[in-house]
């Protein structure tokens, strides 16, 4: 990757998480989880090209945003700049201050000057000392002896034992920018194009009918979210023999990338077969429509991408089978209608005789209070009960066709 196009890559992501922590600053909790994302962000890039290289990158950014949007983040910074020393540098700079830290390596980068200056000065000679120490004038001793070169000769000697010293811890530092040098070219570059590096969690839940009928229509929900989503339990419907569940997991994302979804149902006429979403909000859904065409226990999958690579599937196990609410009733009919007839040819027994015989000694009785009584019980007893079953029906039916929303 070309730095052109590394500078590029850390911007967007810089982009991303500023945009962020501007729309969600009342929510204190996803705000910390930003700011430390982006400061992770921030000292993985200065280990790597150094704080300044890391600084510009930032404030080219922050340039984009309006004269409040700046404001705004340069608070939100300065609540969280005890957390890194590089985030107490990117206030520094964004309100055009200096920050102790940056003082400090200045302070050090002048004194390190200075060594290299006053070891090449001592190398040169005595001629090339400065003014402070430029020769004195010659005195006359009283032993004829010339002080002023004795003087001149201890000043010269403490010159040099400072400047040994300074030499030794120059060279004990740039010893360890060497070190420190090493380690780092040691160190393989982060790659920017891993999911791992800068990444964010979403929790899935999949909404779908596991049990399904031929050539039905069947909506299957997909929910993507930041916070945890509850799930629901479906009930079987006794009579269609439709099934709904759901199925919840976790998984990892680029949030700076838009996200493609794909849903694979063989067997199966899937309306449409992906969506591409941007990851924005808190909360998404998802919509697709399944619709079986064969029969038979089968597998589908659903299947998340980014930038053409595949970061996650689901599994789902589902079956289709022809409808059993109309293969009952026609079971029903032929069994009633070949009862009777099978009865007279088997044993000679004729059912419609007998109960036309009953019906006609039992009549009189029925003026019986009674049995009149008793009629009108069972009558709302058998009301009842159909009531009731329809009612546990209708309440099946209206969940598991109900459009699922978080």
């Amino acid at each position: 990757m070309s730095s052109n196009e590394v500078e590029q890559h850390i911007r967007n992501q810089i982009r991303a998480l500023l945009k962020n922590i501007l729309s969600e600053q009342a929510n204190f909790q996803l705000v910390s989880e930003k700011i430390s994302e982006l400061i992770q962000l921030l000292e993985n890039s200065a280990s790597e090209y150094g704080i300044s290289w890391c600084v510009t990158q930032i404030k080219a950014v922050f340039l984009e945003f309006t004269d409040e949007a700046q404001q705004t983040v340069v608070n939100i910074f300065e609540q969280f700049q005890d957390k890194s020393s590089v985030l107490k540098d990117i206030i520094f700079e964004l309100k055009g201050e200096e920050s102790a830290e940056s003082k400090k390596r200045v302070h050090e980068k002048e004194r390190v000057a200075k060594r290299k200056k006053k070891s090449a000065t001592l190398e040169t000679g005595a001629e090339a000392l400065p003014k402070p120490f430029a020769p004195a004038p010659a005195v006359v001793s009283e032993d004829l002896e010339p002080t002023a070169h004795i003087s001149e000769s201890k000043e010269l000697e403490s010159i040099a034992e400072m400047t040994e010293e300074e030499e030794e811890l120059l060279a004990e530092l740039e010893e360890q920018q060497r070190v420190a040098l090493k380690e780092e070219k040691s160190e393989p570059p982060p790659r920017y194009d891993d999911v791992s590096t800068v990444h964010g969690q979403r929790n899935v839940l999949i909404d779908y009918f596991s049990q399904m009928n031929t050539y039905r229509v069947y909506p299957l929900t997909i929910t993507i979210s930041e916070a945890e989503l509850e799930r629901r339990k479906y009930r079987e419907d006794i009579l269609t023999g439709e099934k709904r569940e759901q199925v919840e997991k976790e998984i990892s994302v680029r949030e700076q990338l838009p996200l493609t979804v794909g849903v694979y149902f063989p067997g199966c006429l899937v309306t449409p077969t992906e969506q591409r979403i941007e990851l924005l909000g808190k909360t998404q859904q998802l919509t697709f429509f399944v619709t079986p065409i064969a029969k038979g226990k089968m597998k589908g999958s659903v299947v998340f991408y980014q930038e053409g690579k595949k970061i996650s599937e689901f599994t789902l196990d589902f079956k289709i089978f022809d409808q059993r609410l109309a293969k009952a009733i026609a079971l029903t009919a032929m069994a009633v209608s070949a009862v009777p007839s099978s009865l007279y040819y088997l044993f000679g027994i004729d059912i419609n005789q007998q109960i036309t015989t009953n019906l006609v000694r039992f009549i009189p009785l029925l003026t019986s209070p009674l049995l009149l009584a008793l009629e009108i019980v069972l009558s709302i007893m058998l009301l009842g009960a159909s009531f009731y079953l329809y009612k546990q029906y209708s309440a099946v039916r209206k969940q598991l066709t109900a459009t699922y929303s978080s």
